[in-house]
């Protein structure tokens, strides 16, 4: 049955007056751009309101209407000839919110969040007719803020004290208007009552829960219940049980023990876990700025030194170090956050630096590099036995950012750059100062940027004898997506044409976007590199990643990740950006597969367009650039054990194990892991801030859907 309004045109309509115009407007779903770049009339008399109006061809009744602007400060938006719309203020809002609408169906999540943007001061909601619901102010920051919310024909006022009011919509009402005041910005939780079955809203299943601190229980509520009775089941097997008439539960700071709980609430509930977490520091310590930069020349170095992100006053000073030409030295801070060896007289020839940083909290980072002192650079390229890239005889795991963006000191993380041209003798001195890689030459084949009355032979020809071909900065040539835009033929030719020039000269390879053609651009080029874009279905890259293995026939495979994506029809960016979890799960899923690379696509937007987006990934790369030492050792999956339907990856590194696990479902999970050998009690969740018990190499944890946890485990002491 169709829907109200669903295949027919609708009218857009917006007022705005003198002090409210609109500049920039752009309106899509997510299929199709309907407008960009629109700005409205001038509105010259202060009093008067102004209208606009847009057909709109509404394909489905579901569609989400996403409303952009530079300058957005509008009267009213009404779509004539349908109920009131649901205005969100960010697209993320109204994906999650978009199964609310209209009635319920079963197995739906009872609740949801409106956030209440600071100086919007009405919202419209759809909720299921005829149902009971309790709404919660939730402000930004804790405190005695109040939120007056008008539902209706009653008004209800929510602070510290009176938390939550309970409601019913009409049974044939599904838009319900809301009007507030709220104080302070923050966010209001609704929460569907069922009729029948409880459940544990908070904290939700699979999250975690700081230690150390109060904790609030919350149930769903059942209508006619009296009483509710809470059960929780440590992972040691103790057991509390908690009794009441309303629907929260109060536990002081150390009543709940560190580790994994099973919460069970009757009358007839479900079962979901949540971990109460051991705060621990669990970060190792990133470090960048290589002096003197890695494979550079010079003619000086008496002093060796690298950059840390964070204060020396973390560091351990006794059992971190410098190891240079095989000789151990003891580290010092030789400049703002910069740990380094001093007074060095080094023979001249390849100078070789391993850095291994050991925090107070015993976290350990290392970091590797060379360079030449009083000779020429040189550029030894070859790949080892597990396909990871050795440059002059150190590991290397390409972290990539195409296109190049504008990124800070110390890379955001990445450390190599995939330009589509021949990478200029000027950029590649610059890149080779901030101790970071090109890979140049990915559309250049097809002609793009040749020369005036030449050839991309010939050009490639006149780059490579020059001093570009051999720069240390530049490790090799990628072919971007020969599958699509050149024939087999077109695409061996283009990649003869480096190889003509040895394989110190460079790495050759062809990064390939249909997974039927992998065998056949493997077998071109010395690495594989994928861009395997899943949009929503991100489970779909362990597929990907196993064919491409398979492929490759032993030969590297590095992985060019979805970062933002663009409408091929409209040439605009963001049809369709990742949200956090799936990036991260792209992200560590690289390495749990036992790729030799990883990158980020951001093309054709800036990165500045998604700046905490773009922010939180980079912590990620961060994070795999301080476990490089980690990653480039060989890995596998026969030491440990997880339940379903967790999946892993281990790697060890002199005495320490390394564990990926990620949870590849869409719900949250209990999980439980077990490791064969002798650890220490504690096991670090790194970058998590915390830290577990395993007990007989067994230990346990919660993980949200698309979660990944790296855990860290030292061997534990030789029994006297």
């Amino acid at each position: 049955m169709q829907k109200p309004g669903e295949g027919k045109q609708v009218t857009l309509s917006y007022n705005y007056m003198h002090y409210s115009r609109i500049w920039d407007l752009s309106l899509r779903t997510q299929e199709r751009t309907l407008l960009s770049g629109y700005d409205t009339p001038p509105a010259p008399e202060k009093t008067h309101v102004y209208g606009q109006t847009f057909p709109v061809e509404r394909e489905r009744s579901t569609d989400l209407y996403e409303i952009r602007a530079k300058a957005f400060d509008v009267v009213t938006f009404q779509v004539r000839e349908l109920p009131p719309p649901v205005w969100f203020f960010r697209l993320e809002d109204a994906a999650a919110f978009r199964e609310f609408c209209g009635r319920s169906k079963a197995g739906q999540t009872p609740r949801f969040v409106v956030d209440l943007p600071k100086g919007k001061r009405s919202m419209v909601i759809a909720l299921a007719p005829g149902t009971a619901y309790t709404a919660e102010f939730l402000p930004e920051a804790p405190g005695s803020a109040v939120c007056r919310l008008s539902f209706g024909k009653e008004q209800r006022t929510l602070s510290p004290d009176r938390k939550s009011f309970r409601f019913r919509t009409g049974a044939q009402e599904e838009f319900c208007a809301f009007a507030f005041d709220a104080e302070v910005p923050g966010k209001v939780l609704f929460t569907r009552v069922d009729p029948k079955k409880s459940m544990l809203l908070v904290p939700e299943n699979g999250s975690l829960v700081p230690g150390g601190a109060p904790v609030v229980m919350r149930v769903r509520e059942v209508e006619g219940a009296a009483r509710y009775t809470l059960t929780l089941i440590h992972e040691d097997g103790r057991k509390v049980i908690r009794e009441g008439t309303a629907p929260e539960f109060r536990f002081g700071a150390e009543e709940l023990a560190s580790g994994v709980w099973d919460a069970a609430v009757l009358p007839g509930g479900s079962v979901s876990s949540f971990a109460v977490t051991a705060p621990a520091e669990t970060t190792p310590v990133w470090a960048f700025g290589y002096k003197p930069a890695m494979d550079s020349s010079v003619t000086a170095a008496e002093h060796v030194s690298l950059k840390t992100a964070v204060s020396h006053s973390r560091l351990d000073f006794q059992k971190s170090s410098f190891t240079i030409n095989g000789k151990r030295f003891a580290p010092r801070t030789v400049g703002p956050r910069q740990l380094g060896v001093s007074g060095l007289k080094l023979a001249p020839g390849q100078v070789t630096v391993k850095a291994d940083l050991v925090d107070k909290s015993g976290n350990r980072s290392v970091y590797e590099w060379s360079f030449f002192l009083g000779v020429p650079a040189q550029k030894r390229l070859a790949f080892d036995a597990n396909g990871f890239l050795r440059i002059n005889g150190r590991g290397f795991i390409p972290q990539i950012i195409y296109p190049p963006n504008k990124i800070g000191d110390d890379g955001c993380g990445f450390n190599t750059i995939l330009p589509n041209t021949l990478t200029d003798l000027r950029t590649l001195d610059s890149l080779l100062s901030r101790n970071r890689k090109s890979l140049d030459a990915g559309c250049h084949y097809r002609g793009y940027y040749t020369a005036k009355d030449s050839t991309v032979s010939a050009d490639v020809d006149r780059y490579m004898k020059g001093p570009c071909g051999t720069h240390p900065a530049r490790i090799g040539a990628w072919l971007d997506e020969a599958d699509v835009h050149l024939k087999d033929a077109g695409t061996a030719a283009q990649l003869e044409g480096f190889r003509r020039f040895g394989r110190d000269s460079g790495v050759n390879g062809v990064c390939t976007a249909l997974a039927s053609r992998y065998p056949a651009m493997a077998a071109l080029g010395d690495y594989l590199m994928i861009d395997s874009y899943p949009n929503e279905d991100v489970l779909s890259l362990n597929s990907a990643f196993r064919d491409a293995i398979v492929a490759a026939k032993g030969k590297p495979v590095w992985q060019l990740n979805q970062g933002f994506d663009r409408d091929s029809n409209t040439r605009e960016a963001a049809k369709y950006v990742p949200d956090r979890a799936q990036m991260k799960y792209a992200h560590w899923a690289v390495f749990r597969h036992g790729l030799q690379g990883v990158g980020l696509y951001t093309e054709p937007v800036s990165v500045t367009d998604f700046p905490e987006l773009f922010e939180f990934i980079c912590r990620e790369y961060r994070a795999s650039g301080t476990l490089a030492f980690a990653l480039l050792s060989p890995g596998d999956q026969t030491e440990a054990q997880c339940s379903a339907p967790l999946v892993h990856w281990l790697l060890r590194y002199e005495g320490r194990r390394y564990l990926i696990v990620q949870n590849p479902s869409l719900k949250p999970c209990r999980g439980t892991i077990r490791i064969r050998g002798e650890f220490d009690p504690a096991v670090r969740v790194l970058f998590d801030g915390r830290s577990l018990q395993q007990k007989k190499g067994t230990f346990h944890d919660v993980f949200e859907p698309l979660a990944t946890r790296i855990y860290e485990l030292c061997s534990a002491a030789p029994k006297n």
